[in-house]
């Protein structure tokens, strides 16, 4: 019974530490972060962009609606327990 604890345990530690290295690796990878002069460069170019691309806009409106009715339900609910 011990050893198919200690197997599992065993298990668990190899899988862990996969995952671990694994997010180190892609951490590792990513691109460094711009210098001050390049974010202000960068942010200087994108000052004159005024668009939000349409599927951004529509995905942000279905959001706002699910949360708004949340909250009229949650505004709801809490008058009916103060009365």
């Amino acid at each position: 019974m011990t050893t198919l604890i200690s197997c599992t345990y065993t298990d668990q530690n190899t899988d862990f530490l996969k995952r671990f290295s694994s997010f180190k690796n892609k951490k590792r990878h990513q691109p460094k972060s711009l210098s001050l002069e390049k974010h202000t460069e960068f942010r200087m170019y994108t000052k004159s962009v005024k668009y939000v691309r349409l599927k951004l806009l529509e995905g942000t409106e279905i959001n706002i609606g699910r949360i708004l009715g949340k909250w009229k339900r949650f505004c709801e609910e809490l008058l009916k327990t103060k009365d």
